[in-house]
């Protein structure tokens, strides 16, 4: 530092202060130069970058919109194969549908033709000596409401197959044991000796029954008064099962009628409790 004074002073000395004062001018001037060449060189730089990543990002964007294309054109292409292939399943399943409605109505027709059969097969069922009366209208020896009236619930249909069955006195089937108890259902008699539940239906005509008990009493009441002559047809109307349930159930009770038409032949209205309990 104390060099740099010297010079400074003996520069001073030799040259004056007027060369001096031009000296440090020109100093600035190369200072501020240089300072000026610098921020050109750095923003001509900065320029440069600007437009080498403008130019990058149009690029991109080319080739991001060339790729877009491809990809559309692509999806397009299968959108259509997709379109041609839907199009052809739909024919098809329009055509299995026209087979299907055509199937449809020959199975109608075929249940149509299994019905007039059932009907005449029924008409068939029906005992030989049944008067003609019979089977055109229904018998009025029966009044509808009193039977309604007294067995209205299964309770009631219940205690009446008990009173039929057991009205002579419990005898155990297995043991013949005639003491009993109340079984695990009601109204069903367990044997006190060998434990042997007998079921309430069993032995009867509601023997395996699939309806409710309610609705076989008013069965049997229904066949017994129409002296059998009654279509499942009518029975599946007014007791809103099954035809073909109605069917097998006046079938079984045509014929037990059958068997035992000596034994209800001339009996009044309540002869059809005869046909209850198998003898």
């Amino acid at each position: 530092m104390f060099n740099w004074l010297l010079l400074f002073l003996q520069a001073f000395a030799n040259f004056g202060f007027f060369n001096l004062t031009l000296l440090f001018a020109l100093m600035l001037i190369l200072f501020f130069g240089y300072r000026l060449i610098a921020s050109t060189r750095k923003r001509n730089k900065a320029n440069s970058r600007l437009l080498f990543e403008a130019n990058a990002t149009v690029q991109l964007k080319d080739q991001v919109a060339n790729d877009l294309d491809t990809e559309l054109l692509r999806r397009n292409r299968e959108l259509r194969q997709k379109s041609r292939e839907l199009l052809q399943k739909n024919i098809l399943l329009e055509q299995q549908a026209l087979e299907l409605v055509s199937r449809n109505a020959l199975l109608k027709k075929q249940q149509e033709q299994i019905l007039r059969l059932n009907v005449l097969l029924e008409i068939e069922h029906v005992p030989i000596n049944l008067s003609n009366t019979y089977k055109s209208k229904i018998s009025t020896d029966f009044d509808e409401a009193e039977f309604v009236h007294q067995y209205p619930n299964k309770e009631a249909c219940y205690q009446f197959l008990a009173n039929a069955k057991w009205q002579n006195g419990y005898n155990c089937v297995k043991c013949g044991n005639s003491n009993y108890c109340k079984g695990k259902t009601p109204y069903n008699r367990r044997c006190t000796k060998c434990a042997y539940e007998e079921s309430i239906l069993h032995h009867t005509i509601f023997e395996n029954n699939r309806i409710p008990i309610e609705k076989a009493f008013y069965l049997l009441y229904l066949m017994y008064s129409n002296k059998g002559a009654i279509s499942s047809h009518k029975l599946a109307e007014t007791l809103g099962i099954r035809q073909s349930t109605c069917w097998t159930y006046a079938n079984r009770i045509r014929k037990i009628m059958h068997e035992r038409k000596k034994e209800i032949k001339g009996i009044d209205k309540m002869g059809w409790q005869n046909l209850v309990v198998y003898k």
